[in-house]
């Protein structure tokens, strides 16, 4: 398989990602579950008052990285990746949420949130947004190489 190909495997096959975020020399990371849309932007539903939420309002550079952490060492492979999050505008929850639902994880956020349907329950006075994650740079693991833990840019589309 090319490395496009196991990058979109990794993507599509996991629920949570790992955020990292810094500001002011605090760094945080946070991981939390996600999903993801066509173009490769991935969503997810924070608290507003979460440490990795007030970061990216005052620095919307992070990294993110997915894995399956059940994997044997051996057969373990995942992505790093650089990019820009930003809370999600009244305007774009409805395509956000129907990004998020098409996941089968999904269920849970219907019962935590009793109007999930309805974009006020982001948006406003709510303590929950959405956030999106625009990737950047998508890095992986060199499979070709087995000497060496070398890390290559990918092209993900």
């Amino acid at each position: 398989m090319q490395n496009n190909e196991v990058a979109k495997e990794i993507i599509s096959s996991n629920l949570y990602l790992s955020l990292a975020t810094c500001v002011d020399n605090e760094s945080w990371i946070a991981p939390l579950w996600y999903a993801v849309d066509e173009k490769l932007i991935f969503y997810f539903i924070s608290e507003n008052t979460s440490i990795h939420a007030l970061h990216t309002k005052k620095n919307p550079n992070v990294a993110f990285s997915i894995f399956n952490s059940q994997e044997k060492p051996e057969n373990v492979n995942g992505l790093q990746i650089e990019a820009q999050a930003y809370e999600v505008g009244l305007v774009e929850i409805p395509h956000a949420l129907s990004t998020i639902f098409k996941k089968s994880s999904a269920e849970l956020f219907k019962l935590r949130f009793k109007d999930w349907s309805n974009p006020q329950t982001y948006f406003d006075l709510s303590k929950f947004r959405i956030y999106r994650l625009i990737p950047e740079h998508f890095y992986m693991l060199d499979t070709s190489i087995t000497e060496t833990d070398r890390r290559v840019e990918v092209g993900v589309s």
